[in-house]
């Protein structure tokens, strides 16, 4: 039989797109008539930032069969690089605490700390 797995990534890009104003949907709003949109327009230049679905497929034995990304053109945001620096350096730092963490050198700390605790003496 064929398998089908999905995972999801972030992606962040510049936009290069230029809309015209009238592109933008008005809503209609409770007194009936309409308003703009609360999300902020899009201008070029802009840092935008969606979530990209991928779709894997294999067969039985684990090949890949077939790829397909799903890019939800409505998702798109609005971020700023201030937020995306920090996300960017958070991720390295944890990705190296967890290096650290599992580390022959941790592993043998680890060890020396649970002799020392067997034999009775507290930290």
């Amino acid at each position: 039989g064929r398998y089908r797995v999905t995972a999801a990534h972030r992606v962040v890009w510049t936009w290069m797109n230029d809309f015209a104003e009238d592109a933008y949907p008005a809503v209609p709003d409770v007194d009936g008539g309409f308003q703009e949109e609360e999300t902020p327009h899009l201008q070029m230049g802009d840092l935008v930032t969606m979530t990209v679905v991928d779709v894997f497929e294999t067969d039985n034995q684990g090949k890949l069969l077939s790829y397909c990304p799903t890019f939800d053109n409505r998702a798109i945001k609005k971020t700023n690089p201030a937020s995306e620096r920090i996300r960017k350096s958070s991720s390295k730092f944890l990705s190296g605490v967890s290096a650290v963490a599992n580390s022959t050198a941790a592993a043998r700390v680890n060890k020396a700390a649970a002799l020392l605790s067997r034999m009775g003496f507290q930290a």
